[in-house]
């Protein structure tokens, strides 16, 4: 049964006609469409939902019914569906409701929708291991570039992250800084926000800019989340400036939501301190080592809380869909390049090791770069780098670069912004598998199943097995046959059943978000989108319940795709 609140009646002539698309078949006056048809909707649908202006409602998707769907490709199913409340999409411009109502429809039955090409055996342990890596609840941060933070001045941008704070029990982090974090001066008596030091700035991150007072007001923002911030160091400290800085931001956040202060952005590339460090140890293979700058005594007053380094998977200069961004392999190889300070890190106490700055691609040189294959890429990143110590993953983004979780405001590039993007899809998705109200200490280990595009992760709570996150990363670009991974889970003990929540784009890779290029993404059921929503996210969860019989449970994962599978 599928039940929907009744919507205000529309007059006849508001709805599409029951055969304007030849994409179901009508069942007391509503449209039943077929699941299956999707890989053709779009394009059909948008040229009809142009029905009388902006008066269309997708007939179907209010009222109760119930339908049955049939087997395809040996697939059953599972039922019954949990639909989206769609009354309040009246209120929307006809392309967002369809946004809306298309979304909820392709979440029913994407496993449906693929042909299962293998099977993926996997045997969690039921007991927590002992290597379990305890994640801290604020393991997920964003990040603004400090020269641009009063572009996220905004309630789309406060609504984004309210979003992903109400999803997990402690506030998140906030960390405003990047290149130009060191590039700023403070200026008590400009009246502009920021000014460029000289020439046109317009989306750099490597030019100087003066502050003003107004700059501050955005910390007074984002009560859901606490703020680390950058004190502006570069080859010549102006003292001065850095104290200005750091107190004006400390009182504008208000101390009980200072989460640190970072001193400086990459050190590594500031010259006299090179020099220094070079000439201090010049035996050293490389001096820039963690362990070496704890042997220098930067931590000699107790201080240090974290360990923050930034990571790109890749430059970004070539395309590196399947190379780098879909490969476990690939993310397996650059990530063992940090084991030595994140494990000379976990051995010091009260300090943690972070990644204050990620992101797949470094450059952006096609669309699919920073498409739902991002997406994917950003869960996989996160999901491992907890099971490998890191206490937080952030990233920092300004308000042009499309690599972005999300564009705060228009004016940067022609008919760009303001818009949700595909990667902070991956932000949900991660906050569900790390748990809000759990029974006991968070627990996670990698399920290693030796395979370049299929990851599995596993979550305890207390000693118990709580959640399993299974990644495909093979690729589907939307064109043709969308393969399939039946994953065959056992081990499960008593467990009776499992529910599934899918992160998923029916047009994979292709897909940007609604946003962007008007092909969904969906977690759970759900979107976010500043057209629809302003950020604050739509539409009912939807979640799948599969029965688990004597401690196994099959389910199809469609390429290009992640889901979380709870026990409870």
């Amino acid at each position: 049964m599928v039940s929907f609140a009744e919507p205000p009646a529309l007059p006849q002539a508001d709805r599409l006609p029951a055969n304007c698309c030849n994409l179901g078949s009508t069942v007391n006056n509503i449209i039943w469409l077929e699941p299956y048809g999707f890989a053709n909707l779009s394009a059909k649908w948008r040229n009809s939902v142009k029905h009388n202006g902006a008066s269309f409602v997708l007939p179907g998707v209010y009222g109760s019914t119930s339908f049955t769907v049939p087997q395809r490709n040996g697939i059953q199913p599972s039922r019954p569906h949990n639909y989206a409340n769609l009354a309040s999409t009246l209120t929307m411009s006809s392309t967002a409701r369809l946004s809306v109502a298309l979304a909820v429809l392709i979440v029913a039955d994407v496993a449906a929708q693929a042909t299962v090409t293998s099977i993926q055996s996997i045997s969690p342990p039921t007991a927590r291991p002992s290597n379990a890596f305890e994640v801290p609840p604020d393991f997920l941060g964003v990040g603004f570039e400090s020269a641009y933070l009063p572009s996220y001045n905004n309630d789309f941008s406060e609504n984004l992250v309210d979003s992903l704070a109400s999803r997990i029990a402690a506030p998140p982090t906030i960390r405003v800084g990047g290149t130009s974090g060191d590039l700023v001066t403070f200026n008590p008596n400009q009246k502009a926000a920021t000014r460029c030091a000289a020439g046109d700035c317009a989306g750099d991150s490597d030019k100087a800019f003066i502050l003003g007072p107004s700059y501050f007001d955005t910390f007074k923002r984002f009560q859901s989340a606490r703020f680390s911030f950058q004190a502006p160091l570069t080859n010549h400290v102006n003292a001065t400036n850095v104290i200005a800085y750091v107190q004006h931001a400390y009182d504008a956040v208000g101390p009980s939501r200072v989460d640190a202060i970072a001193l400086g952005n990459e050190v590594n590339f500031y010259e006299h301190s090179a020099a220094e460090f070079w000439t201090r140890r010049p035996g050293a293979g490389n001096p820039y080592t963690v362990e070496g700058v704890f042997d220098e005594g930067i931590n000699r007053d107790g201080l240090v809380k974290y360990v923050a380094e930034h990571y790109y998977q890749y430059k970004g200069n070539i395309s590196g869909i399947t190379e780098q961004l879909l490969n476990h392999t690939a993310l397996k190889v650059k990530f063992d390049t940090y084991s030595d300070a994140i494990h000379y890190t976990l051995s010091r106490p009260n300090t943690k090791f972070i990644f204050s700055e990620t992101g797949g691609p470094l450059e952006i040189i096609q669309n699919e770069q920073f498409y739902f294959a991002n997406t994917l890429w950003s869960v996989n990143f996160r999901l491992y780098a907890m099971t490998r110590g890191v206490s937080r993953v952030a990233g920092t983004q300004r308000p042009e670069t499309l690599r972005s979780l999300w564009i705060p405001e228009s004016g940067w590039k022609p008919g760009v912004g303001p818009r949700v993007q595909a990667p902070y899809y991956a932000l949900p998705y991660v906050a569900d598998f790390i748990g809000k109200t759990v029974s006991g200490d968070r627990g996670v280990i990698n399920l290693d199943l030796g395979n370049e595009v299929i990851s599995g992760y596993a979550m305890f709570e207390g000693g118990s097995l709580a959640r399993i996150a299974i990644v495909n990363l093979r690729r589907y670009d939307g064109k043709g046959i969308r393969n399939a991974v039946q994953v065959h889970l056992h081990n499960l003990g008593s467990v009776s059943q499992v529910k599934v929540r899918r992160l998923h784009a029916d047009a994979g890779t292709a897909a940007g978000g609604f946003d962007v290029d008007r092909n969904n993404i969906t977690y759970a059921g759900q979107q976010w989108s500043y057209e629809v929503d302003q950020g604050k996210g739509h539409g009912r969860e939807a979640v799948e319940t599969q029965p688990v019989t004597d401690g196994v449970v099959n389910i199809v994962v469609p390429d290009t795709e992640a889901l979380i599978i709870s026990m409870k």
